[in-house]
């Protein structure tokens, strides 16, 4: 009885694992088709309209 539970649990997580595996990367390949737009400077061009903002973060004392 005990080498059935041990089998069930472990099928079990097995199959939970494989489920979380294939969604986390049908999930990153649906964000890295698409590259997004850059700015003058090098930062993330956000765009609503006639409005653009640039986006962009650095450190001081740090080299680009």
């Amino acid at each position: 009885m005990k080498l059935f539970l041990h089998l069930l649990l472990v099928l079990t997580l097995a199959a939970c694992g494989g489920k979380t595996e294939t969604a986390a990367a049908a999930h990153h390949d649906e964000h890295s088709e698409a590259e997004p737009a850059k700015g003058p400077h090098g930062g993330r061009l956000l765009r609503d309209g006639a409005f653009a903002l640039e986006l962009a973060i650095f450190e001081q004392g740090v080299p680009p």
